[in-house]
C-alpha cells in the first residue's frame, strides 16, 4: 500500500530516506513538516516500511522499495504491525503529557517484538503541549538503539528548541504545478478549464486538490467568497462587519477561504495591469465579474488588499483572535489608496 513510488514531488528527501535505509544510517527522530494534505502520511509509512521489510528491492540507494509480501510489509499493509506504533491526542485535540507516557513511555521499554526497531509516527506532533513535548525529550534525549520517532507537524515552528535540536528536519516543498494538473487529470474526470481551476487553489498539493474535487464544499465557498468581494465596496463599515459572521461559519475551512479570497485579488490584478487579456487569469469564469469589481479598485488597493490578506492567513495560522483578524482585514481592504 504505502511506497516511496508513490510518492509526487520531494525528489530530494525521498532520495534521502532511501539512502538512510540502503546504509542502515536511521537517525533516532524526524520531523516531517508541511501543510495538511502535503503528503506527510505517505512518506512517513513508506519510511517505516521501508526500514521493517524483511527483503528490501533495489540494488542501489536510488532504487530502494519495500518489497510488499515479507511479514513485515504484509502486517504493516494489514494495519496490525507489531513494531510500528501510532501516536495520537487521545482526550482533545492536543497531544497532552498523558498520551506522550501512555503511548510512548511506556512502550519504549519494551524491546521490539521481533524486528530490529521500534517506530513511532507521532501525528499532529507540533500540537503537543509543553508538558508533553519535555516528556518527550526525556525519552530521545537517550533513546534505545531500537527507537525511531517520526513526528509529522504542520507548524514545527510549536516545538521546543531542545526538541528541534534533536531531530533531522524534513520541510516538504510545494509539488510542481505540471504534477498536480497530471494528477488531476489521470484521476477525475473534469474539464480542462476545471483541471486549471483546481490546481491553481491546490498551490501545489495534491491532498488539497483531492479534498476540493471530492467535495462540494470548496464550491460553496468559492461561491462565498465571490459574492463577498463583488458587494464589498458597496457596503458600509457596519455591513462590513457583519460579514465577519459568514466567513465564522467556514472557520474549519478559514485557510481555504483566505487562499480564495487571495487568488481573486490576484485575477483582479492580473486584470489591472494587462488590460483585459485574461492569458494569466485563473478563474476565467468570472472574468466579466472581476472586470466590473476592478472599476471600484486602484491598482495600489488591489496589491494593498492582497498583502493585508497574507498578513490575515499569517495571523489566523498564529491562532489569532478569529473576529479581531477578519475585522481588521475588512478594514484594510476598504482602505482607499
Amino acid at each position: 500500500m504505502y511506497k516511496f513510488s508513490d510518492i509526487k514531488g520531494n525528489d530530494r528527501i525521498v532520495k534521502n530516506l532511501k539512502s538512510a535505509v540502503f546504509y542502515n544510517k536511521i537517525s533516532h527522530a524526524y520531523i516531517i513538516d508541511a501543510p495538511k494534505g502535503s503528503g506527510k502520511k505517505l512518506i512517513a509509512n513508506s519510511f517505516a516500511k521501508a526500514i521493517q521489510c524483511e527483503n528490501l528491492k533495489g540494488n542501489l540507494e536510488n532504487d530502494v522499495e519495500s518489497c510488499g509480501y515479507c511479514t513485515s510489509c504484509r502486517t504493516f499493509d494489514a494495519g496490525y504491525h507489531t513494531d510500528i506504533i501510532y501516536v495520537n491526542a487521545s482526550k482533545s485535540k492536543v497531544i497532552g503529557v498523558d498520551d506522550i507516557r501512555e503511548q510512548i513511555g511506556k512502550n519504549i521499554e519494551l524491546k521490539p517484538y521481533k524486528y530490529q526497531y521500534k517506530i513511532f509516527i507521532v501525528n499532529n506532533a507540533d500540537t503537543m503541549t509543553i508538558q508533553a513535548q519535555n516528556a518527550l525529550l526525556k525519552t530521545i534525549e537517550e533513546p534505545p538503539e531500537y527507537g525511531v520517532f517520526i513526528l509529522l507537524s504542520e507548524n514545527y515552528n510549536n516545538f521546543l528548541p531542545t526538541i528541534l535540536s534533536r531531530c533531522v528536519l524534513l520541510k516538504l516543498k510545494p509539488l510542481n504545478y505540471d504534477i498536480v494538473i497530471k494528477y488531476i487529470k489521470s484521476n477525475f474526470s473534469v474539464l480542462d478549464e476545471e483541471v486549471y481551476l483546481y490546481a491553481s487553489y491546490a498551490q501545489g498539493n495534491i491532498g488539497k486538490a483531492i479534498e476540493m474535487l471530492s467535495s462540494e464544499k470548496f464550491i460553496e465557498m468559492r461561491n462565498m467568497v465571490i459574492e463577498f468581494i463583488n458587494s464589498f465596496h458597496e457596503k458600509d463599515f457596519i455591513e462590513i462587519f457583519s460579514d465577519v459572521l459568514v466567513f465564522e461559519e467556514y472557520k474549519e475551512n478559514i485557510m481555504t477561504v483566505i487562499d480564495i479570497l487571495y487568488l481573486c485579488y490576484r485575477d483582479m490584478i492580473v486584470l489591472k495591469c494587462f488590460d483585459n487579456n485574461n492569458t494569466f487569469l485563473i478563474q476565467k469564469d468570472k472574468k466579466s465579474m472581476f472586470m466590473n469589481i476592478i472599476e471600484s479598485f486602484s491598482l495600489k488597493q488591489l496589491f494593498f488588499g492582497t498583502k493585508a490578506i497574507l498578513n490575515a492567513k499569517k495571523q489566523l495560522e498564529s491562532n489569532s483572535n478569529f473576529q479581531m483578524t477578519m475585522e481588521n482585514l475588512f478594514l484594510r481592504l476598504k482602505e482607499k489608496r
